[in-house]
């Protein structure tokens, strides 16, 4: 589930072979971050969540393990 959705959301096969995370997808990020991606990307990004067949409870958790790696870091 983890590696089709990184191919919906991010459009591309990169999907790293393991990725760290801390609970609960709470965190801090800068505007400069923030802008570190396009307009375009966040728009895929929501079309992807507001269109994939995946459950609630499902997509929650696949963005919660990917916050650290849309706002620029490594994924562990």
């Amino acid at each position: 589930v983890f590696a089709a959705a990184w191919r919906g959301i991010f459009a591309n096969d990169d999907v790293p072979e393991v990725v760290g995370v801390a609970c609960c997808a709470q965190f801090a990020v800068s505007k400069q971050q923030i802008l570190q991606r396009t307009k375009e990307e966040y728009v895929r990004m929501h079309a992807w969540l507001m269109n994939t067949q995946l459950d609630d409870q499902v997509v929650g958790r696949v963005f919660e393990y990917l916050w650290h790696i849309i706002f620029g870091q490594e994924s562990v």
